[in-house]
């Protein structure tokens, strides 16, 4: 049975024989840009009848891409692409959190989103970017030696607060942290303790 081949297939030579010697290398890879048949034309390869027989190469396995995004990647979307659909579920400029990366035939690398319905195996990559990752501020609480309550904000881990702490606290005190909580659940409990005061 012969090889089949196809445009874009990397090939290697392994029979360059007598009367090839001329224009392959044994051993060397070549592209395939043109199928006639069993016979291919390569990549910056003449030859005097213009293709060559398939027989005389192998397919080099070539390693598919790296997905453009992981499961977990929180992505923008950057265009709706020319369809309508698209446009139903997705908005540009916001951002979706991806929830599997396609693997069936065809549609690999494409991606399914937290809270967006799979109307195909998964949306075109294309459609989106990696979104900047956000930065947390921290909000320190607890109390110092003297006894005095304090509340610090402090951008990045515990262990940035921590530095903050050391860097800004006042030398002759030590400080207890009672907790760290983002800033946002932050302005929720000074919320509610003053709505609570107030009542």
């Amino acid at each position: 049975m012969s090889k089949q081949f196809k445009v874009g297939d990397k090939v290697k030579c392994v029979d360059a024989g007598q009367s090839a010697k001329r224009y392959l290398e044994y051993g060397r890879e070549y592209f395939v840009v043109e199928t006639r048949g069993t016979r291919v034309v390569l990549n910056g390869v003449d030859h005097p009848f213009g293709s060559w027989n398939q027989n005389r190469f192998e397919l080099v396995a070539q390693e598919a891409p790296a997905p453009k995004f992981k499961v977990g990647d929180k992505v923008k979307c950057v265009n709706l692409g020319n369809g309508t659909t698209a446009s139903i579920y997705m908005k540009v400029g916001e951002v979706y959190e991806v929830r599997a990366v396609c693997t069936q035939d065809g549609w690999e690398g494409d991606v399914s989103l937290v809270g967006v319905p799979d109307i195909f195996p998964g949306w075109c990559v294309s459609r989106f970017e990696l979104a900047p990752q956000e930065q947390n501020e921290f909000i320190l609480k607890g109390k110092d030696s003297a006894g005095r309550m304090f509340d610090y904000a402090s951008l990045g881990s515990l262990d940035e607060c921590r530095t903050y702490l050391e860097k800004h606290g006042k030398a002759e005190l030590t400080y207890t942290v009672t907790e760290c909580v983002p800033r946002a659940v932050f302005a929720v409990q000074e919320e509610v303790t003053r709505c609570v005061t107030a009542v």
